[in-house]
């Protein structure tokens, strides 16, 4: 019986990944990511508006609708793996022939989440400005725009925005989507400058006070930001030196799953950047970041696997395999105490 449910819980993993993929792909063949408030800037309408968000909405509620039912399927899944192979030592990569598409697809597809979050975000902040200014219209100012007061006075749209606090390692995020939601909007410079300064904290907000006030300006805090933070060797440097000092709190799982993600994320922004990390030196430093048990599990998958070539992408892949079997016995012997304790 377990293993016609197993089988059971195999398809339906299967086809509802299928399903996901083929979707996305649908959308994206349409170019429904192209839709936004800059590209109808010419013939936009309430009417444009109205629709373009209803398609934007829509494609949104059904990728993640999609996207929900295949991380549910996964755990059932997983779970099903441990109840039908307890002892098997290759239960791991059993799970990962079937995981591994259907994580791929959800990655893909929460990229692609992102952007049509993005425009609906964009169509719905560009409403409001035009409620605001229609609103503006009926009355006179006699204040200068380039005062503080008038500043600090502007009736700004919600628009998401994240904030950025001078770790360098976080400008690319935090330019993109200050970038994709307010910088490239038909906003005016005040308006932009405002957002800006509404996004900073701590050394980046307090190196603006250089910077008066002024529609002019914008442009020049921009770029002395962007130099500031947007060095890439400086970041290179930083990223190393952070490599170097993170470590891990205690030997707990939960730990090392931290760890191995915070690792992920200084990788990836080192490659980003040009830098090479497929070396014997940056392939022992991320190994000895771990205990000694979990560093000679991901060499024996290593070992075991002469035909693959070894890579930086290939050692983590191991150690996420690793770490997610470490998992789910800690969950399963877990369950198990509990079990024995009200029995």
């Amino acid at each position: 019986m377990s293993n016609l449910s197993l089988a059971s819980h195999k398809r339906i993993l299967t086809r509802y990944t299928n399903q996901l993929q083929k979707v996305l792909t649908r959308f994206k063949d349409t170019q429904l990511e192209e839709i936004s408030v800059q590209n109808l800037q010419d013939e936009i309408t309430p009417t444009v508006i109205q629709t373009s968000l209803q398609q934007l909405e829509e494609a949104v509620a059904a990728l993640e609708n999609m996207t929900t039912k295949i991380q549910h399927a996964l755990d059932e899944l997983a779970t099903m793996f441990e109840k039908s192979h307890p002892t098997s030592p290759n239960i791991e990569e059993e799970f990962a022939q079937y995981s591994t598409t259907a994580e791929e697809a959800i990655g893909n597809t929460f990229e692609y989440l992102v952007l049509l979050h993005a425009r609906i975000h964009g169509f719905k902040a560009h409403v409001e400005l035009l409620n605001t200014s229609h609103q503006h219209s009926t009355t006179k100012s006699s204040k200068d725009e380039s005062t503080v007061t008038a500043v600090k006075n502007l009736e700004l749209p919600t628009i998401p925005i994240p904030t950025f606090n001078g770790d360098i390692w976080d400008w690319d995020n935090f330019w993109e989507l200050f970038n994709l939601n307010v910088h490239s909007q038909n906003l005016s410079e005040l308006q932009k400058f405002n957002y800006l300064l509404n996004s900073l904290k701590g050394e980046p907000l307090q190196s603006m006070k250089k910077f008066q006030l002024t529609r002019q300006n914008y442009l020049k805090a921009i770029e002395f930001l962007t130099n500031k933070y947007g060095n890439p060797e400086e970041l290179i440097r930083q990223l190393l030196r952070k490599m170097d000092k993170i470590s891990l709190h205690s030997s707990s799982i939960h730990e090392q799953r931290r760890l191995l993600e915070d690792i992920e994320a200084i990788i990836g922004q080192l490659v980003q950047k040009g830098e090479n990390v497929d070396n014997q030196s940056m392939y022992q430093k991320v190994l000895s970041k771990f205990p000694v048990g979990i560093q000679r599990k991901v060499i024996h998958k290593k070992i075991t696997s002469p035909d693959e070539p070894f890579t930086m992408q290939q050692l983590l892949k191991y150690f996420e395999v690793v770490i997610t079997s470490e998992e789910q016995v800690c969950r399963q012997t877990s369950a198990t105490n509990t079990s024995s304790r009200y029995s």
